[in-house]
């Protein structure tokens, strides 16, 4: 995800969320594990003027545990390919949302339109269970006039 953001020519980000820096804040949900290691993405396209409104699309990029995993007829994390299906825990659950995100910006950068609004894509964590990952990003400032949930 960053790696195609800065192709696109976005300011990114990337960061873990800090259970302590959100602790306080309404919506804050407490776990029981550790995010070390799983990031929140943002990237930025920024507008020309600031005269437009400015907005965020947002989609998290986790996904739930696959158990049981008895269930499955194959692996859950394997991401096999078979007729032209992609199989694996996660590859629809917001898979499409995300890659919508990414090529609404390409497009907008392909058109050449020069926009009057920043529009900010957040990638994050923790949406299966808590939304910490957004309100992690809100932690940070990073906010807008509107937001889609490309779920």
């Amino acid at each position: 995800m960053t790696a195609k953001l800065r192709e696109l020519g976005l300011a990114v980000e990337t960061f873990e969320p800090s259970p302590a820096e959100i602790a306080s804040l309404r919506g804050y949900s407490p776990v029981e594990w550790e995010y070390t290691g799983r990031y929140n993405v943002v990237g930025r396209l920024a507008a020309k003027t600031k005269t437009g409104r400015s907005l965020i699309l947002n989609g998290h990029i986790d996904v739930v545990s696959p158990e049981p995993v008895h269930h499955w007829t194959r692996d859950p994390w394997g991401g096999a390919v078979e007729d032209e299906r992609l199989y694996g825990r996660g590859a629809a659950d917001m898979k499409a949302g995300i890659a919508q995100m990414v090529y609404a910006v390409e497009a907008i950068r392909r058109a050449g339109l020069s926009l009057t609004g920043d529009v900010t894509l957040e990638s994050v964590i923790e949406e299966e269970c808590t939304g910490n990952g957004t309100l992690a990003c809100l932690a940070r400032g990073i906010v807008a006039d509107g937001a889609i949930i490309t779920e």
